[in-house]
């Protein structure tokens, strides 16, 4: 689908805006909430965009909504140094880009086995995507909004504790990804969560046997 203008304009706004304040702490979980907000607050207290910008009243899959007359744009936001790939899989955000499920539909959370099941039967195209806006905290001007079916530098299985990673640090310096929607749905749910998903169930199997041998 491409990057809608007004999340360019976005950027082109935050580039000039000399953002200060966002946090230098390592722990990611902690520091995304102080930055999330400077962020949405600037945008928000802004001419051209304080009636765009909604930041939800209650925990979403995404951090901010961006209204453009009929249209709105998921927004993830994420502040990083780049030093490691960030960790950016969400079952409801690919389900939003991937199926025809509406946000009403995708609710607040979904099981592993419920989200294999909806990805696959009700895949479908429908030119839109879930965007990342990532800031770089070295360089508070260099910024990337991306859709994810655009984003070049996935990293599978990068932190156990996660599916799917991004290395912001090389996307900063890519160009969008523009590939047809079957051949990136391949790219990134089956050859990207559904290995992923594969390769822990191998080891969860060994474990499985393991554990059946000693409980015979």
């Amino acid at each position: 689908m491409g990057t809608p203008s007004i999340l360019i304009d976005i950027v082109c706004e935050l580039k000039t805006a000399s953002l200060t304040g966002l946090t230098e702490t390592e722990d990611g979980r902690i520091g995304s909430v102080f930055d999330e907000k400077a962020i949405i607050d600037f945008l928000q207290n802004t001419t051209k965009f304080s009636n765009k910008i909604v930041k939800p009243d209650k925990r979403k899959f995404y951090d901010m909504l961006v209204i453009d007359g009929a249209n709105s744009y998921p927004i993830n936001i994420k502040t990083t140094t780049g030093k490691i790939p960030d960790n950016a899989f969400n079952k409801l955000s690919f389900l939003y880009a991937f199926t025809d499920l509406s946000e009403n539909e995708l609710g607040n959370s979904v099981r592993d086995k419920k989200f294999i099941s909806l990805i696959t039967t009700r895949k479908k195209d429908l030119d839109r995507d879930y965007f990342y806006l990532c800031i770089d905290k070295n360089d508070n001007t260099n910024i990337t909004i991306r859709g994810l079916k655009e984003i070049n530098c996935w990293c599978p299985n990068a932190n156990p504790s996660n599916i799917l990673q991004i290395d912001w640090k090389k996307e900063h310096n890519l160009p969008d990804l523009t590939l047809p929607f079957d051949v990136v749905y391949t790219k990134l749910v089956i050859n990207g969560v559904f290995k992923c998903y594969a390769d822990r169930a191998e080891v969860w199997s060994a474990a499985i046997d393991i554990y059946n041998s000693e409980n015979y």
